[in-house]
């Protein structure tokens, strides 16, 4: 079976290309997904910040010490919730952008051959 060179070439614009174009997206939309950690930040989201908490250790009651632990670890976890609240968000942000951009390459990979007609076709 004789195959030319131009039905090869074919295949591989059409079809070859393309599905290594959308392979290396995915991989960099799970890289962005794993740079900022997203899915483990929504799992811990209301966890105190870098696990530090105020233990009430004082036998009996003293006011003073059960409310300064209960601030501390509160103002911990607020500020836990914050910092990754922010990752998060930059995270959704990177992934977006990175989005975008495969999905005009993509596009564009089958719009570059019409752009290339057209402009030869003004001379």
């Amino acid at each position: 079976m004789v195959v030319s060179i131009a039905s090869l070439f074919i295949r591989w614009y059409l079809f070859d290309a393309p599905g290594s174009i959308l392979r290396i997206w995915r991989n960099y939309l799970i890289w962005a997904g794993n740079l900022f950690s997203i899915d483990s930040h929504l799992g811990h989201l209301f966890s105190p910040w870098r696990k530090t908490v105020e233990l009430y250790r004082t036998k009996g009651l003293d006011v003073g010490a059960w409310v300064d632990s209960v601030l501390m670890t509160n103002f911990s976890r607020l500020l836990g919730f914050i910092v990754r609240l922010v990752t998060i968000g930059i995270g959704l942000g990177w992934t977006f952008i990175i989005f975008v951009i495969g999905a005009v390459i993509f596009i564009g990979w089958y719009l570059l051959p019409l752009f290339i007609i057209y402009n030869f076709s003004r001379f």
